[in-house]
């Protein structure tokens, strides 16, 4: 069986992601996976505000992609 994998680096957007998109248009089984990239740190220091945004926006990403995808 066909599958596909959706990698998200640093957009949490559903209402205009092209991945995903094209992921359901497709029809077929998808693993979207979410990666933290801390290759520049200026950009990403993480303190504990920035963890507690993130993880709560990605277990709602994850429960809008379980509920419409």
């Amino acid at each position: 069986m066909e599958k596909q994998l959706v990698w998200l680096r640093n957009d949490l957007r559903l209402h205009d992601n092209k991945a995903l998109a094209q992921a359901a248009y497709q029809a077929i089984p998808t693993l979207v996976v979410f990666i933290l990239d801390q290759s520049e740190p200026a950009l990403y220091r993480r303190g504990q505000a920035r963890n507690w945004w993130l993880h709560h926006n990605l277990q709602n990403f994850s429960q809008i992609l379980e509920t419409n995808y």
